[in-house]
């Protein structure tokens, strides 16, 4: 039995089979961030009975020597239009809260720097039921922070990182979680959530000199609205939330754009892995800012997989990934650390009830996606299977469909070879071709391929066309698989011959050319002597041949 321990700020240790050796559960002392003080203000009911916007009323919160401060509320009670502000005095930072966004913020404010903060009450035209009380804040006191660094793998490894699908999840400790799909949903640990009103921060600024951290921009800081969660030791130890907006009402993809998508089959031993989180450091400017440590599986169980990727108190949550696609998340120390596997069964169902991954646009042939020449990135993350099954033309190890497809249409640019290739995408890819009608049954597929390209075994597929035809392209996953693609087409034009009386292409016609196209005289569909194409060579084809005598470059 190994001793293993949370990541995050909850001191609870655990103590799990691993092997065949015993040893006490060590613990790697983290006290939870910050502190929470009791600050008792009423407003009392604030009514403005005239026809603009009024502050009616307003209440410095000051908590000497605090490097941050968050706001927790009681009762609140804000007519239409009527909303809370409050403002860092330490860098002008702004937060307004309204009913709704006081609700998604389950009554508390984002994370402001500094030890002081205005609180105002502005109250729309004509209301009278305006109301705010205070019932206490979260501050951390400066030079309080205690550091460790259990499930560091030799030395530290880990090196500055700023990728925007990692974010430090906040209270009551620091964590770290990771946006798995386009609707802005989490992964972490579950154990980080084991108090309430949780935050999320991306861009997060260097700690300062003594260790203690320093806060986003506002419009960095989004709330946690809903979570599924486990925390029953290793291996039962995840959790999947959903986030609200910022204050410019952005999601967490609306603002960055980036996602990390779950893997949907397993990674061996020996495979490679990197982990972006929030741990502590000794080096105080890096404390709980995000790092990337690389590292490689060590072990795997149902649940579980053993890495080797340095991570400190404040990993926890942290998103393992290998090819730029989650694993699992960090849960446990020391080294080798632990992570839980993202397709553990009761994870993979609670991702699937909370989160499931919106359908690609493009889900089915009806809503095929019209692409030129070029490189198009696409997803089929989500993605159903719309299309038949083809036996006869597609069937790679047992796997005779096209599934998780997504449906594209080109034109074809050009008389000659039109090739479209998955080979930069990054998972198991499959490619059908088919006309333009879409595919009700089997047959009418054109051209298939799971693992044209030679370098990646990805799928690529060259056909004939003219110019002008169109053509429907289904892209699909060998087994299902899911995952972020680059669909490339281009076109080769058929070189075109230009001297066609040539007959023997020796850059000349002379005798020799004309000796050919006498033995060819009469119906001769589709030779090379039917210079008119009409299906005979005859007078007219002899009369081409003699306006071409001569050096061809003549």
């Amino acid at each position: 039995m190994q001793s293993v321990q949370r990541m995050g700020t909850c001191l609870a240790a655990a103590v799990v089979m691993l092997g065949a050796s015993a040893a006490t559960a060590q613990m790697n002392p983290m006290p939870p961030l910050g502190e929470y003080m009791d600050r008792e203000m009423n407003s009392g009911e604030r009514p403005n009975p005239t026809d603009r916007e009024r502050v009616v009323f307003t209440e410095i919160v000051h908590t000497a020597d605090a490097a941050w401060t968050r706001l927790f509320f009681g009762d609140v009670e804000l007519d239409f239009g009527s909303r809370l502000r409050v403002t860092s005095m330490f860098d002008g930072e702004v937060q307004e809260l309204d009913a709704a966004a006081l609700d998604m913020w389950s009554n508390s404010t984002a994370y402001f720097n500094g030890d002081t903060v205005l609180l105002e009450l502005i109250a729309a035209p004509n209301t009278q039921r305006n109301s705010v009380s205070l019932d206490r804040v979260q501050v951390e006191v400066i030079g309080a922070q205690q550091i460790g660094l259990c499930g560091i793998c030799g030395s530290d490894s880990r090196v500055p990182s700023d990728v925007n699908f990692a974010g430090r999840l906040m209270n009551p400790g620091v964590c770290s979680a990771a946006v798995m799909n386009t609707n802005s949903c989490l992964v972490s640990a579950g154990h980080c959530l084991s108090g309430s009103s949780q935050v999320i921060q991306f861009n997060v600024p260097n700690s300062l000199g003594n260790c203690n951290l320093q806060m986003p921009p506002q419009a960095d800081q989004f709330p946690i609205t809903e979570s599924i969660l486990t925390n029953q030791g290793v291996g039962a130890d995840w959790a999947v939330m959903t986030t609200g907006t910022n204050g410019l009402g952005q999601t967490i993809y609306d603002r960055y754009g980036e996602y990390r998508p779950i893997r949907p089959t397993p990674v061996s031993l020996g495979a490679s892995v990197q982990v972006w989180g929030y741990g502590q450091s000794l080096t105080c400017t890096l404390n709980h800012v995000q790092q990337r440590s690389d590292g490689s599986i060590t072990g795997a169980s149902t649940h579980t997989y053993s890495h080797t990727a340095d991570t400190t108190g404040g990993n926890s949550g942290s998103a393992i990934l290998h090819n730029d696609e989650i694993i699992g998340v960090v849960t446990h120390c020391p080294c080798p650390n632990t992570a839980n596997r993202i397709d553990s069964p009761q994870f993979a169902a609670a991702i699937e009830d909370l989160c499931p991954n919106p359908a690609p646009p493009n889900n089915t042939c009806q809503n095929t996606t019209v692409v030129g020449m070029g490189v198009t990135p696409f997803s089929n993350i989500g993605a159903t299977t719309d299309g038949p099954a083809e036996p006869e033309d597609c069937t790679f190890f047992g796997d005779d469909n096209i599934q998780s497809d997504v449906w594209f249409g080109h034109v074809a640019q050009c008389d000659g070879e039109l090739t479209i290739s998955l080979c930069g995408s990054s998972y198991a890819t499959k490619l059908a071709v088919y006309p333009l009608t879409c595919p009700s049954t089997p047959g009418s597929v054109i051209a298939c391929d799971t693992v044209g390209c030679a370098s990646n075994n990805r799928s690529e597929v060259t056909i004939p066309v003219s110019q002008g035809q169109a053509y429907r392209i289904r892209v699909g996953g060998h087994n299902g698989a899911q995952g972020e693609g680059l669909l490339e087409i281009s076109c080769e034009p058929t070189p075109v011959d230009e001297c066609p009386a040539d007959l023997n292409g020796d850059g000349v016609v002379d005798v020799s050319d004309l000796l050919m196209l006498l033995s060819d005289w009469g119906p001769c569909d589709g030779c090379d002597s039917d210079l008119n194409e009409d299906g005979n060579v005859d007078v007219s084809d002899l009369l081409i041949l003699l306006s071409e005598w001569g050096a061809c470059d003549a």
